[in-house]
């Protein structure tokens, strides 16, 4: 094992590998990093919002926000990577320090199915603040969402400035076309009731034009960060477009792998 370079500590590093003096100058702990040390720090964060819990097919957007995260999870503890989970909830932000090994796959999953618990208007802003300040060095950060909840465009630009982020939205059929169903009393996730007439001409161009507004700015914010994108739909197999993504990331150098 031959000495590479150092860089800053993060949590979870071996304390054995502080480099004192570097340490001492720059007044911030960092390690040495060796040649053997290979393995990648994968982040995920999943939004726990409770539009996530909606679904007009078989499964959910939390459904197939789950299952991506243990497809994503397994594969990089697979590889001898480490992971860490993020999650907002209401008044706080669930964090899973970084964790390595093949047995860390069922904790993860613990922790993500627990916040169902406690799902309330948790925000992106506040998962992605954790995740800034917590994580110094590279990572690669994978955001898990339907992204009715915006992040905001300057964290994302400055978070990008030591990651590589990833973002996966998740969307319902019923969300890309509203549908035909004539008059329909919905109620939101705060308890109001919304009555709309979805065969009125005029109401579907509103919907359009908000949708695409919305669809404006979240690839804004996307493109700023110059992250990669993968939307899938509830109704489609995710694991055909995870795989496309991995394969392009890993002919750009980016090897992250996927196994399934």
């Amino acid at each position: 094992m031959s000495f590479s370079e150092v860089r800053a500590y993060s949590y979870g590093d071996d304390p054995r590998h502080i480099d004192w003096n570097v340490t001492a100058r720059m007044d911030y702990p960092y390690v040495k990093v060796f040649e053997e040390e290979r393995e990648m720090l994968v982040v995920v964060v999943l939004d726990s919002a409770p539009s996530m819990l909606f679904g007009s097919t078989e499964k959910t957007k939390n459904d197939v926000a789950l299952e991506i995260l243990a497809v994503l999870s397994y594969s990089a503890l697979h590889s001898g990577d480490r992971v860490s989970l993020t999650i907002p909830l209401k008044d706080d932000v669930l964090w899973v320090p970084p964790r390595k090994g093949k047995s860390s796959l069922p904790v993860i999953l613990r922790k993500a199915f627990f916040s169902d618990n406690q799902r309330a208007s948790g925000k992106l802003d506040s998962a992605l603040s954790v995740v800034k300040g917590r994580f110094k060095h590279h990572a690669v950060v994978i955001i898990i969402s339907d992204f009715f909840d915006l992040p905001d465009e300057n964290l994302v630009k400055n978070l990008a400035q030591t990651k590589e982020l990833i973002f996966i939205r998740i969307e319902d059929p019923m969300e890309a076309n509203l549908p035909k169903a004539g008059v329909l009393s919905l109620q939101t996730f705060d308890g109001k009731t919304l009555t709309i007439d979805t065969s009125s001409a005029e109401v579907r161009k509103a919907y359009e034009r908000k949708r695409k507004q919305w669809l404006d700015q979240f690839y804004q914010v996307v493109q700023s960060a110059r992250a990669d994108l993968l939307e899938i739909r509830t109704d489609t197999k995710y694991i055909p477009a995870l795989a496309r993504l991995f394969a392009m990331r890993k002919r750009s150098n980016n090897a992250l792998k996927l196994t399934v």
